[in-house]
This record gives C-alpha cells, structure tokens and sequence, in this order.
C-alpha cells in the first residue's frame, strides 16, 4: 500500500518517536488510535481513575479532530484498566458522558501493568468517517469504495481531498463565516440529543470552598467546556419547537441568534487543559454572559406581540422551561467565574479581601441581610418612580430586621424590585384620585431556615375577575398606546455575580410576576398574592436559605 496515502498523528509523547508509533493513523476512511493514557500529550498525569479517563479521552478527541473526526465517529473503544473491581463503574460513568448517545461497541480487561505506575487506565479507538459506515458492509471494493463515497467525479482521493471533504461533511459552513443559524442543524440536533450532566446544589457550594486548587478549578471548567453547547442546543431546540410565524417575530428570532451563537462558539472552543486556556474560558463566559444578559425585554416583548399566535399553556411552558434553563446555566457559570476570581486572589494573598471574610462563597452571600436589601431595592423603585411620575410614596420595613440568610443576592434583587414596583405604581394610581398616599410596608421575618416577606400596599387590590390571570405571561393591566409605551421603567435581571445590575425595562408586558414566581421557586421557595379589591394587596414570598442540609435535593 502506498505509504504516502496514510495521514500520521503524533501528541508529542515521551514513548512515541522511542517506540515508533503515532497516535492517530487515518488510512481510508479508517482512524485507529493507538493506546493512550493521561499524560500521552506531556501533560501531567493526574491522581485518580475519574480524572486519568477523562483526561486521557480528551486526548484522543484533540487528536482526531486534527484529523478532521470526532467522537461521533468511534465504533469500537478497548480500556486497559489496573483494576477492574475497584474502578470499572467510575470508568462507566466517564464513558457514559461521552459516548451515551453514539454507544460503539467496546471492551474493558485488567491488566497486570502499564508503563508508568501512576498511569491506571489506558485506552485505545477505532473510528469511521461517517459517510463511508453506510457502505463498509457491502461488496464494493475499497478503491471504488473511496471514490464513490468521496468524489463525484470519480478520481481516487488524495488524502488532504479526502480531509477536505470530510471536514466538509462535519462543518457545513465555514467556521469563521457567520452564516445565518439554521433550523435545520445536525450540530444543535446532536447536542440537544444529550443528556444534562446535572450537578448538585451540594456540588455548586464545594466549588467554592477553600482550599481553592487548580485542579479543582480545571475540573470545573471542563465540565462547563462539555456542559455548555448541550444546555444551549436545548435551548436553540425549544425556540424550533415554536409555532413558525412566533419565531418570525424579529424580537423572538433576535434571542434566537443570540442563542444559537452562544452554542456554535461553545462548541467549537477547544477543551480547557491549561491555565491560559481558562483565562480564554473565562473571557468568553464574560462576554457570553453580558450578552444574554439584556434578552429579557426582546423575549418580554416579543411574547407580547405574538400572543395570539399560541395558547395560554403552550406559551407558558415554553418561558418556564427558557427561564429555568437560564437561571441554571447562569448559576452554574457565575459560579465558576467566581471560583476563579478566588483562586486567583488565593494566589495573590488576597483571598480574604475577595470574599469579605469568608462572607461570600462565589456567588452565594453567606450573610445576606433581608432588612438591607429590601431597604436597596426599594430606594431604587423610589428613584424610578420620581423618574416616571414625578412622585413616589414612602416605604416602612418592619419585622425580624436583623435577620441574615445565605441566598444569591441578585435573585432576591430581582424578586423584591418587581414586587416593590408593583406595589408602588399601584400606590401612586390610587394617589391620583385622592391626592395622597399611604406608605408601602414591608415585613420580614425567619423561622425553621426560611425566610418571608410581606409586601402591603393600599393600592386598591387586583380586581377579582383578573386574579386568575396574575401569573400568566404577557398579561397585563398596563394600556399601551403603542409597544414603546413603558409606564415604569427600571427592571433588574442583572448578572449573579452581584447584588443588582440594571437592565432594560420589562414593565407593562406582564413578564414581572410570572418571572418572580419562577425565581422563587428555583431553590423550593414560593410566591402568593392576597387582594382585598378596592383596599389593597399582600405579596408573600417564602425562600429557603441555601445551606447542605437542603443541597442533596436541588440538581441545577
């Protein structure tokens, strides 16, 4: 056989140029990868089978992908393991989180030794280029096989044409090209077939906790580096699974793009193996993360616009699902960045000054004091109100007012600010026929790890044949003359690293009190409203405080 039709792959090894091997061998449309472990690539060899298997198949993804594969592709994997009792389930559930939905054939046996004894698992792949498994059945013979499979005009490939065509079959577009996302993408169909690698509240805690290590903080980014185009490619599929003529809508298919281009540059970011490579990682979730910061108002917006295209229930599931699918990705992401803000600071000497003694565990406020928040948030509403009406009405916090909680300050920004702007402008409309106005009160109070808050106000309740409705998008009791009509501006969605952070306005297009609720409910809270019609109405809403005893049973 022609020697020069082989592709060669080396990973810069110790044993390879010793022994006389490559990594990866491409003849045909045939990749075989030769035995590899933790460490193949000069890397250090780090201590455990979960973290050896998943290093050492990262490995054989970076080299095949030089060669224009991917996992997709393997048909047959062979483990090497020290021994095969103590770790073949830990091993299992590597393998399961690459390969569940592929599913090749594959072969685990105990070994007596491996050539470095800290190594304790080495593994080997085969793969075939996807167009040709069709046809490796049949009685074609391989020259008419290759020339059939790849070229058209029936010539015999030369192996960089046949590299060629086969990137062209993995990356319809080019990469650097920034194509119109389509409905119709074999990418985002792939991802979105796979299942979340959920992870624990319990597990989002320890993130944080110090002793801060690199290798905890590697082992983190490349779970977010996996996780990342999976949870956005179900995100892009619930948009497709949307009525056509919702998803013209030029608000709705804004997000989309958004949405769909956050997943093409996840996807695409090669996996995190290195300090520089985190530094790029968390660049990237940054800016990321500022852009589907300000989605709201186009989803707010957009649902609006498109109510009547889709039923009550339909449009409900779908933003409930969209919402929950973005606080957890968010929290995840928050969280990590944060982690790597401490480690660094850690570093530094610093890591006291960062965390306010220990007062902040990434994101998450150890201390969060309720009475200081509400106080915050309702300052803030004051301003906005004075911005729109010229007035706004005095507020009273009373109750347990030195009661602390552990929670994520930004979620409870969020929930009080909508419930205070609700209760306010109410105020305010009662205030014109009267000339005055009574203050809006705010109770606080803690028992058996919970935390509540009530929020009064003398605005005239909701009217009873609308109480139904309360918490179903899109529904408001705001006019608008037009969609640029916006009584109230001033909504906060901001990011969860901090304690508030503006955002466009979302009020009058009834998102508020829907989104509240799910915010709520995320960590096992809950959100109810009391109307007394023509007097006013009551806001409860009861949060739990984040600690270990309730993670076991949050996955995020």
């Amino acid at each position: 056989m022609d020697l020069s039709q082989r592709q060669k792959v080396g990973s810069g090894g110790p044993y390879e140029d010793l022994v006389g091997y490559s990594r990866v061998l491409v003849t045909g449309p045939f990749a075989y990868v030769a035995g590899t472990t933790a460490g193949s690539d000069g890397s250090a060899i780090p201590p455990g089978i979960v973290a050896q298997t998943r290093q050492t198949v990262e490995i054989i993804r970076q080299k095949l992908a030089q060669v224009s594969y991917t996992l997709d592709d393997v048909v047959r994997v062979r483990m090497f393991v020290m021994d095969i009792k103590r770790d073949w389930e830990q091993v299992a559930c590597v393998m399961n989180e690459y390969f569940a939905e592929i599913k090749p054939v594959m072969t685990m046996v105990q070994v007596a030794a491996l050539i470095d004894e800290q190594m304790l698992i080495e593994v080997e792949m085969d793969a075939v280029a996807k167009n040709s498994i069709a046809i490796l059945g049949s009685d074609v013979p391989y020259n008419s096989m290759a020339s059939k499979e790849y070229l058209p005009d029936g010539t015999s490939p030369t192996p960089h044409r046949r590299t060629m065509l086969h990137q062209h079959d993995q990356q319809p577009s080019d990469p650097e090209d920034p194509a119109e996302p389509s409905f119709y993408s074999e990418n985002v169909d792939r991802y979105a077939a796979k299942n979340h690698q959920r992870v624990t509240l319990r597990s989002l805690l320890h993130m944080c906790e110090p002793p801060l290590t690199r290798e905890g903080l590697l082992s983190n980014a490349q779970y977010l580096c996996r996780e990342r185009p999976v949870r956005y490619a179900k995100r892009v599929k619930l948009f497709q699974q949307l009525p056509y003529i919702v998803n013209l809508n030029p608000h709705i298919n804004e997000v989309y793009k958004i949405y769909y281009g956050n997943f093409e540059e996840s996807r695409k970011f090669p996996m995190v193996q290195s300090t520089r490579d985190q530094e790029q990682f968390v660049d990237m979730l940054a800016r990321q993360s500022r852009v589907l910061r300000d989605i709201m108002p186009d989803i707010a917006r957009g649902f609006y616009e498109c109510q009547r295209y889709f039923g009550t229930d339909e449009r409900s599931r779908f933003l409930d699902q969209l919402i929950k699918m973005r606080i957890g990705l968010r929290l995840l992401t928050s969280q990590y960045i944060a982690q790597y803000h401490q480690y660094q600071a850690t570093l530094n000497g610093e890591y006291e000054k960062e965390t306010e003694n220990h007062r902040y565990q990434g994101i998450i406020d150890n201390r969060l004091y309720l009475a200081e928040m509400v106080h915050l948030c309702a300052q803030s509403v004051q301003a906005m109100c004075d911005m729109t009406y010229g007035q706004a009405p005095d507020f009273i916090i009373d109750g347990q007012t030195d009661v602390s909680f552990r929670y994520i300050p930004s979620h409870l920004h969020y929930m009080l600010t909508e419930l205070l702007k609700n209760a306010f402008r109410a105020t305010l409309l009662v205030a014109k026929d009267n000339n005055k106005h009574r203050p809006v009160l705010v109770t606080v109070s803690e028992g058996s790890g919970r935390v509540a808050i009530r929020i009064r106000d003398y605005g005239g309740g909701i009217p009873l044949k609308i109480h139904p409705r309360i918490f179903d998008y899109s529904f408001t009791t705001v006019t608008h003359h037009s969609m640029d009509d916006e009584p109230l501006p001033g909504s906060t969605d901001g990011t969860l690293g901090s304690s508030s952070g503006a955002q466009p306005p979302i009020a009058g297009l009834g998102f508020g009190l829907p989104m509240t609720k799910v915010y709520a409910e995320y960590f096992g809270g809950s959100l109810n409203l009391i109307s007394m019609e023509g007097y006013g109405c009551d806001a409860f809403i009861e949060l739990p405080s984040i600690d270990l005893t309730k993670a076991p049973k949050i996955q995020i």
